[in-house]
């Protein structure tokens, strides 16, 4: 099998049927980085063929299914020095591309009613600025396993067509062809991404209505990702070593946030004070996420209360060591101060 440059947005299917997507663009050597999403089981309320599937959300869950049942998909990563979800490039069975699925949709003469939408919002986004070769469809209806009620999932490669997309995501809201959700059904959204009790928090209720990269086409939910290509990765696999250190909790200013639409998203940051009693907090330089909930949160200039996972990076090119916070884990959070 040949494998193209796999990106976030890109879906796996195994030799047993299982389906993960694809994060991020720098895998290990043989292995593809990805996370369980959809499992074979009698149970599930997603068919395809004769086949059920049954979706699976949460990342606990998911590693605790590997662990009992597909250990092979499991990988203790030396450079990142800790254990991940991944694929073996030889139990790789079918290979997802988010901009194939695109041009498929296009070709296609009867098409569903989210199918059609689906075509016919990228094909206003092409003609506000035309970029149909870096845009392509992700989520259940790349692997064919969306319902009438599924939501569309579009992808964007390349930072430049990145951000002319989210120009035209802008122009779009303006123009009343998209909307953003409203304070009302905007708890839904929070409610799946932060968890129920989040939902009385009204403040969070207003930061995820405000972003562009959500809302609403015709009723329908719509999530834009943003990806940087693989040549536009500052770092190959392995130039950059990570180590764990502990969870920890700071107050920062946010220094920069050109970077804060793209997945993984990035916030440099400075004035760090600590919270959590760990050495060295004050050195932390950026936060980061491969998860969406933290796309567009917030902005430069404000002051934030955050908490994450703290690593110490090594970059081997540079012989130097900095500190960062991952976020995306359970009881994560970054809110404005």
């Amino acid at each position: 099998m040949e494998f193209p440059e796999l990106n976030e947005g890109f879906y796996l299917e195994t030799n047993e049927g299982l389906l993960f997507h694809v994060k991020g663009g720098v895998h290990p050597p043989n292995r593809v980085t990805a996370f369980l999403c959809y499992v074979p089981s009698s149970k599930g309320n997603r068919r395809r063929g004769k086949r059920k599937y049954l979706r699976v959300y949460d990342l606990n869950e998911s590693f605790n299914l590997l662990r009992k049942k597909y250990p092979k998909y499991l990988y203790f990563d030396p450079v990142m020095s800790k254990l991940i979800q991944s694929v073996p490039l030889s139990e790789i069975k079918e290979i997802y591309n988010p901009v194939e699925k695109i041009k498929e949709l296009t070709l296609k003469k009867r098409k569903s009613e989210l199918e059609t939408l689906i075509c016919e919002f990228v094909g206003e986004l092409n003609e506000r600025r035309g970029f149909f070769s870096s845009i392509g469809v992700s989520g259940s209806v790349l692997v064919g396993l969306e319902t009438k009620d599924s939501d569309i999932d579009l992808v964007v490669y390349g930072e430049r067509e990145s951000r002319k997309v989210y120009s035209a995501l802008k122009e779009m809201r303006n123009e009343g062809e998209i909307k953003p959700y409203n304070l009302e059904t905007v708890k839904r959204i929070v409610s799946f991404r932060w968890g129920e009790k989040a939902v009385s928090n009204m403040h969070l209720r207003k930061i995820e209505a405000k972003k562009i990269l959500h809302g609403k086409i015709k009723d329908k939910d719509y999530f834009v990702r943003l990806v940087k290509k693989r040549s536009e990765i500052r770092y190959k696999y392995g130039e950059l070593k990570f180590r764990f250190i502990g969870k920890g909790t700071i107050t920062c200013e946010i220094w920069e946030d050109k970077d804060s639409i793209f997945t993984p998203c990035k916030y440099v940051v400075g004035n760090v004070k600590p919270i959590s009693n760990l050495p060295g907090l004050e050195k932390i330089k950026e936060l980061t996420s491969f998860r969406g909930r933290f796309t567009e949160h917030v902005k430069k200039g404000e002051k934030v209360k955050v908490r994450g996972d703290i690593e110490e990076i090594e970059d081997l090119k540079e012989d130097a060591k900095y500190l960062h916070m991952v976020l995306g884990y359970k009881g994560d959070f970054l809110k404005p101060i």
